[in-house]
């Protein structure tokens, strides 16, 4: 699974990043395939598909970027991942200081009258994880929207597969078949929330210094994979950064520091490394606990690893900067969380970046995916780093 992250604000939301690639000629006895990429919007400096503080692309290449074929027979939906034609596009994001909100289509589309039919079908996929499928059905012009409100991070790219068929029935299905269809797919890109930018300012990091915690609202159970940037200011000791636990055999810790300081998980027990966790050090932090699978990297090196059967069903919300036991909150972590992601099941849950609320200056960490805000729970404040502009 791949990673993610996030100046010129709200002019840079208004900047649209159109990236086109993969032509599917269907019934066609000649293949072709070309990338196109280009910039839309105000005072755009362009280097490639790279835009100042906006750098997002699609991609493809020429074994599995397009879709080729000079005829298409017809197959049981039930085959369609086996069997469709599938053409597969890449989607990255580079350094930028905002997540980024896009949409897929299908453009330049070009089909006979008679494939505007339930019958031809599409389906956009990615990591095996149906995303969106649907047919071209009442297609009449222009762009056709595939699926909208994907969110990536900074410094990430994520792979997807668009696969085309005629779906089998039992009805005469001869004035569909050697018809002709080509297209391209084609990705907007746009800084996620233009209201965030009005009512929120961004800040590098988010700080406790006593009592400040973050209810994320995501109930702790198996199936868990957490992304964190974290700093502390004292060195911790039997203290969790994130988890949550309802008894000492039933917890749920992405990361947890024990009580020699070595990072540590927990999961049903608490497992400690034999590397130690300092202090003013900013640290990229990585766990998963799945059925079967859990570890903890730190710095991207794997310092503990298992493969635990159970299934911990806590149920509780986690906390971040201390553990949520049964609704209330332990011993706090001193420190500083810079990002933090939170999938369930491989799907992002939280996203949270760390901000201030410009009504009344109050820290917190604004979580992307839902768009809430989440200030302190706890009776102290979370004090807010610089801004980042």
């Amino acid at each position: 699974m791949s990673m993610e992250n996030r100046n010129d604000k709200k002019s840079l939301f208004y900047r649209l990043l159109i990236a086109t690639a993969i032509v599917i000629p269907v019934a066609i006895s000649f293949s072709y395939a070309y990338f196109l990429a280009e910039v839309k919007g105000n005072k755009t400096n362009v280097t490639g598909t790279a835009v100042t503080n906006f750098d997002f692309s699609l991609t493809t290449n020429t074994e599995t970027g397009y879709i080729n074929t000079s005829e298409l027979i017809p197959i049981s939906d039930s085959l369609a991942d086996s069997d469709a034609s599938v053409g597969t596009f890449t989607v990255s994001a580079g350094n930028n200081p905002y997540p980024i909100k896009f949409s897929v289509y299908l453009t330049d589309i070009v089909m006979d009258s008679e494939l505007k039919n339930a019958d031809f079908k599409w389906k956009l996929s990615s990591a095996n994880n149906d995303i969106e499928s649907g047919s071209f059905s009442g297609y009449t012009s222009g762009d056709l929207l595939l699926t909208s409100n994907l969110i990536i991070n900074s410094n990430s790219s994520s792979t997807y597969q668009l696969r085309i068929w005629i779906s089998e029935t039992t009805a005469d299905q001869s004035a569909i078949l050697n018809k002709s269809f080509s297209a391209r797919v084609k990705v907007e890109g746009e800084f996620w929330n233009s209201t965030f930018f009005n009512d929120y300012q961004m800040v590098e990091y988010i700080q406790n210094t006593g009592s400040a915690y973050i209810d994320t609202g995501v109930s702790a159970k198996s199936g868990m994979e957490f992304f964190g940037n974290v700093l502390f200011d004292v060195l911790p000791t039997d203290v969790s950064f994130i988890g949550a636990r309802t008894t000492t055999s039933n917890r749920v810790h992405p990361l947890l520091i024990s009580a020699s300081s070595m990072w540590s998980i927990g999961y049903g027990s608490s497992y400690s490394s034999s590397t130690k966790a300092a202090i003013d050090k900013k640290y990229f932090t990585h766990s998963q606990l799945l059925v079967g699978s859990q570890f903890l990297e730190v710095d991207n090196v794997k310092l503990y690893s298992n493969t635990l059967t159970t299934n911990q069903t806590p149920n509780v919300n986690l906390y971040m900067f201390t553990t949520n036991i049964s609704g209330s909150p332990g011993i706090f972590i001193k420190g500083k969380m810079y990002n933090v992601i939170l999938y369930f099941n491989d799907e992002m849950v939280r996203s949270f970046i760390p901000c201030y609320r410009k009504s009344d200056n109050v820290a917190g960490a604004y979580d992307v995916i839902n768009d809430v805000f989440y200030p302190s729970a706890g009776s102290d404040a979370f004090v807010a780093g610089s801004d980042l502009t």
